[in-house]
């Protein structure tokens, strides 16, 4: 009789625990299906919202090019220019890369890649074509066969900023790289002549010998340089650069 009782309880027990068993599971399948629900909302969201943007995308309503009009004044005077879009909802949109370019009177100046170079005095008219729309671009030339001194500020130093050597992971650090510190994206032209040219006199520059300068074999890579080769020799920057050094490697003589 005993014997039977506690089987009875033990069942009981046993059914009990299973019972709260089944509970718990019921309870977590529960939580794990709204967690999963709630996931799914706060992924589809966001996605479908993309989607419909896509699907109902703006119609174009305008297109600029900046600068509206181009002067080219010296032999190495050069411009670049940008072409944005303006659609239906507001929101513009860079599409220089997708735009087409052409000169009127290509006598008057070329087109690299986006980038007006001059080649004759005269007037000539650039026309940009993006999608169903044209915008004409006035182009202005003059002096195209005089090089006019270089500039420090103006032709040195965007040379330094194209090329990223003053940038915060390049020589522009708070304490330079490899011994040597520009300014960051270049805000102190003045003190970064003078780095070049009076720190560690001789050292960086050579103006007996221009293209033995430690400032042009360090760019080019003809020496080690752990930013490796920033321009190549022969090219625009490179020109540039020895122009500079050629002149003396001066300052400018006043305010730019």
């Amino acid at each position: 009789m005993n014997d039977s009782i506690r089987s009875v309880a033990g069942i009981s027990r046993l059914s009990g625990a299973c019972v709260e068993a089944s509970c718990a599971w019921q309870q977590t399948s529960r939580r794990m299906a709204a967690l999963a629900m709630f996931s799914a909302m706060a992924i589809a969201v966001p996605f479908a919202g993309v989607g419909m943007a896509r699907a109902g995308e703006s119609a174009l309503v305008g297109v600029a090019v900046y600068p509206s009009q181009v002067y080219l004044s010296s032999a190495q005077d050069r411009q670049t220019l940008v072409v944005q879009a303006t659609y239906a909802d507001g929101i513009t949109r860079d599409v220089t890369s997708k735009a087409s370019m052409s000169i009127a009177q290509p006598n008057a100046a070329t087109l690299e890649g986006g980038l007006l170079k001059p080649l004759a005095d005269g007037d000539t008219v650039l026309t940009v074509a993006f999608a169903d729309r044209s915008v004409t671009v006035p182009v202005h030339v003059e002096r195209a066969g005089e090089m006019v001194p270089v500039s420090f500020k103006l032709d040195v130093m965007p040379v330094f900023m194209k090329t990223g050597c003053n940038t915060g992971s390049c020589h522009g650090a708070a304490r330079g790289k490899d011994g040597f510190r520009l300014s960051l994206f270049g805000f102190d032209p003045d003190g970064d002549h003078h780095r070049l040219t009076r720190e560690i006199s001789g050292r960086r520059l050579n103006l007996a010998l221009v293209e033995e300068s430690l400032l042009m074999e360090k760019t080019t890579n003809a020496v080690p340089h752990s930013g490796g080769a920033k321009i190549k020799k022969g090219d625009e920057h490179y020109a540039t650069l020895i122009r500079w050094l050629e002149a003396g490697a001066p300052a400018d003589p006043g305010p730019v």
